[in-house]
């Protein structure tokens, strides 16, 4: 059956933590390039600022219920059957994602490190240890995450410190010389491609131990992982240039390859690389299993974990077929993603707000 575990807010907050970090580390310099040129890490600012509102928004939501899981509370404000409906396409939009992750993952592998291995093999290898993750459960995945995030914490910190003598601020000068609207719209894709995912944490919020700081750790996980986006974004930019960065598809894997201190230490990219694939990873083991946990609830089952290899299957084949190429996921994510986002992250919150605002009113007037 589903799992009735608890975990700690801490670990929650480093749940956030990489699942912001994620694949936005990757392609984020790139996308706020083609949009704000050297502005771009004033859009990230100004993206991170907007995704901290919608975070306290989603904890907002779902300190409304904190006993109650996501598929039960939603037929309760909008009805059994239209409640069922909306748990199956929010099982969607994280099933979409879970799609889109083990895609860039794939791509990212095959591209930098693996050339020669076919796409297919990753994604089977990759997901088979998601699902054994999700097989497991939520409390080894975040101990699993305590592990790991150290890690983050160090190589991030080692990144950053030895490409800073690099920094020429003259690729960031003119400030706001391209406006003020391509700097919103930037901001506007790392919102959809970062905040606005964090909706799904909804299905997790009601397994975290209800203490008193319980929902600063959901804004503090949120503001760490943002302000590694803004770093990265403000570095590849500044050292890189706008124009490089925008025609790059991993811009801060080729920045990394540029890291060496004298002739002793050279190409450490691949242990950069590890660690973002470690990010990525997360946030794909994540989104597997609150697909699967939703379709569990939904469907009124005991064991979640007989979902998970009809669901890995269709994920993997998903995953190769839905793309034909780099180019082709590309402008699927810049030009319908962030519309899906839009409708799960901030239109259905606000609807389900809105509800429950309006009966809970008429059941008083009624009382």
């Amino acid at each position: 059956m589903v799992q009735n575990i608890k975990i700690g807010p801490r670990q929650f907050r480093k749940l956030v933590i990489l699942f912001t970090v994620g694949n936005s580390i990757l392609f984020l310099p790139t996308l706020l390039a083609e949009e704000a040129k050297q502005d771009a890490w004033i859009a990230s600012i100004i993206g991170v600022g907007g995704g901290l509102l919608l975070v306290w928004f989603y904890q907002t939501v779902a300190r409304l219920f904190p006993t109650m899981t996501f598929a039960e509370y939603i037929p309760t404000i909008f009805g059994k059957w239209l409640g069922r409906m909306i748990v199956l396409l929010f099982f969607a939009f994280s099933f979409g994602l879970s799609i889109i992750l083990l895609r860039s993952l794939g791509d990212f592998m095959t591209i930098t490190t693996l050339p020669e291995t076919p796409k297919l093999a990753v994604h089977i290898f990759f997901l088979g240890v998601v699902m054994l993750g999700a097989i497991y459960g939520l409390e080894n995945i975040v101990r699993t995450c305590e592990i790991c995030i150290p890690w983050l914490y160090i190589f991030m910190l080692l990144f950053f410190l030895l490409v800073m003598t690099d920094i020429k601020l003259d690729n960031v000068r003119p400030v706001f010389e391209q406006g003020l609207v391509p700097i919103l719209n930037g901001s506007f894709l790392l919102i959809s491609s970062t905040f606005l995912e964090l909706v799904l944490f909804l299905v997790i919020y009601p397994q975290v131990k209800i203490e008193k700081n319980t929902k600063n750790h959901f804004l503090l996980g949120a503001a760490m992982g943002g302000g590694i986006l803004i770093v990265s974004s403000f570095l590849v930019v500044s050292i890189l240039g706008a124009e490089e960065t925008a025609t790059q598809l991993y811009p801060i894997y080729i920045l990394s390859q540029q890291i060496k201190i004298e002739n002793v230490i050279r190409r450490i990219e691949g242990l950069l690389s590890a660690i973002w694939i470690v990010t990525i990873y997360f946030k794909l083991l994540i989104c597997f299993y609150i697909s699967v946990i939703s379709l569990t609830q939904t469907l009124g089952l005991k064991n979640y974990r007989l979902l998970s290899l009809p669901l890995a299957v269709i994920l993997v084949t998903l995953s190769i077929k839905l793309f034909s190429d780099i180019n082709h996921f590309i402008e699927f994510m810049t030009k319908i993603w962030p519309s899906i986002s839009l409708g799960f992250g901030l239109l259905l919150p606000l609807i389900l707000l809105l509800v429950w605002a309006i009966k809970t009113k008429v059941f008083k007037l009624k009382k």
